[in-house]
């Protein structure tokens, strides 16, 4: 009985279907949709849809209206992964500050696995020498899968210069500079007796405490929040006594990372010279940050300043500033356009290494919108057999010591949280510093305004 009822239900679909009650499936549109907080990753995408003409897919924001006025990029984000917006992007984009949020914490889920998409993460991370700080902050911390890749590198080396390492030192080689600052031993013993040697010459080491702040906060012992409360560790409280110790002995200028005074001490004109700085490649390289205030400003005569007196070495431990992580839509691993998606992020991030990918064009400086601007990568295969040479560093190939940072090792904890908590944190610090308040009363009011400033829900990730 149970078969013929089976039996009748299947010609009556048939014959409903035969007189057009049935719809077939809506062929998918031929577009890939991005999110990001400029038309960066638009860009990208059309640069590899122009290479692929055959596929016949066209790139639109997502959000459509966001260069012409003003958003909230994660808030909007966040509406369009959890549904409250009208429209999903395919693939989209978290800055470091984010990236623990989308890739690891409250908006994880959303988050396609590479794997997912048929990419062989695993092998293809091995091959093309990812670099290792990359792949743990994209790693999803609730199933250990890589969710999200960048595609520029974010670690950092110490860039300093020439001119001062020759009359401190008498020479300016990278190698022996590394060894008077204790590049790659993982302590800063080697940097404090630096310090004291440049003073004694009456140069500082460096601009302000923020200049080592991103190297310190990558190498701290348990991450900002632990089970939904505030950690203030040791290891971070420690951070009040190296900035106290750079403001009293005279090690710095005391200058504010991104303020006027900071940019000074790159041109070589603040209250002491400053010898170096701590940062990636990109503090060098793009539009208002070294290069541009060293000598190369447009309005200015090239090489004048402290252009081309540069050299890069690696620092006393690994760390990473900035960067942007791309990501891809749970969705789009049952969708027609998955093949398409990931063969885009394959191209754009560390996953291919070959003349045609974008890491290799990035670092090579063959990467038109850049106008010839040479990136450091998160390719070690890529750095291998790149020219990272620039007349900004006298010549000198950054890659060499660029290659290194990206594996250099690093104690990772990040929160969704760590942005509010760290501007909160760095205040407090200098009012330390300055002499405006007491160790107790810094730390206090830092508590405080965490409180009463960041909702803080989540564990540690």
């Amino acid at each position: 009985m149970k078969r013929r009822i089976a039996a009748t239900a299947m010609v009556l679909v048939m014959l409903v279907c035969a007189f057009g009650g049935c719809k077939a499936k809506e062929p998918e549109e031929k577009v890939i949709r991005v999110m990001s907080y400029n038309d960066g990753i638009l860009t990208l995408v059309q640069t590899y849809l122009d290479m692929h003409p055959e596929l016949g897919y066209t790139v639109e924001m997502a959000y459509p209206h966001y260069a012409t006025i003003e958003i909230d990029y994660e808030g909007l984000l966040d509406d369009m992964l959890t549904g409250e917006y009208e429209t999903t992007p395919d693939i989209y984009v978290a800055e470091a500050g984010q990236v623990a949020k989308y890739g690891k914490g409250s908006l994880s889920s959303y988050a396609a696995t590479y794997d997912e998409l048929g990419i062989l993460t695993e092998q293809l991370i091995k091959e093309s020498q990812t670099a290792a700080y990359a792949v743990e902050v994209g790693t999803r911390t609730s199933d250990g899968n890589v969710v999200a890749l960048p595609y520029m590198s974010g670690a950092g080396c110490f860039i300093y210069r020439r001119s001062i390492a020759k009359e401190v030192w008498g020479t300016d080689d990278p190698a022996v500079i590394q060894e008077k600052i204790g590049g790659g031993s993982g302590n800063w013993d080697a940097f404090w007796t630096a310090a004291e040697e440049l003073k004694q010459k009456g140069y500082a080491a460096v601009s302000g405490d923020g200049d080592l702040w991103y190297a310190m906060k990558n190498n701290m012992d348990a991450a900002w929040v632990v089970d939904g409360e505030l950690n203030l560790s040791p290891e971070r409280e420690a951070f009040l006594d190296v900035s106290g110790r750079l403001t009293d002995n005279g090690y710095s200028n005391g200058t504010v990372d991104w303020s006027d005074a900071w940019f000074a001490d790159m041109a070589g004109e603040g209250e002491k010279e400053v010898f170096g700085f701590f940062g990636p490649f990109w503090l060098i390289t793009y539009n208002m940050s070294m290069y541009y205030y060293c000598g190369d400003d447009p309005s200015t005569e090239a090489f004048e300043g402290t252009y081309g007196d540069w050299a890069v070495c690696n620092a006393p431990v690994g760390f990473y500033w900035g960067g942007e992580w791309v990501l891809a839509h749970k969705d789009v691993a049952d969708m027609e356009k998955k093949d398409v998606v990931a063969d885009i992020l394959k191209w754009m991030m560390t996953l291919e290494y070959d003349e045609n990918s974008l890491q290799y064009l990035l670092a090579n400086g063959l990467y038109e919108p850049n106008q010839g601007v040479k990136e450091a990568v998160v390719s070690g295969t890529v750095m291998e057999k790149a020219d990272g040479s620039m007349e900004f560093l006298g010549g000198q190939n950054m890659f060499e010591y660029y290659a290194k940072a990206n594996n250099q090792e690093m104690k990772i904890h990040i929160t969704e949280y760590d942005a509010a908590i760290d501007t909160l944190w760095r205040n407090a610090v200098r009012e330390y510093a300055q002499g405006e308040k007491s160790r107790e009363e810094a730390i206090a009011g830092f508590k405080e305004a965490v409180k009463t400033k960041v909702d803080i829900r989540g564990t540690e990730n």
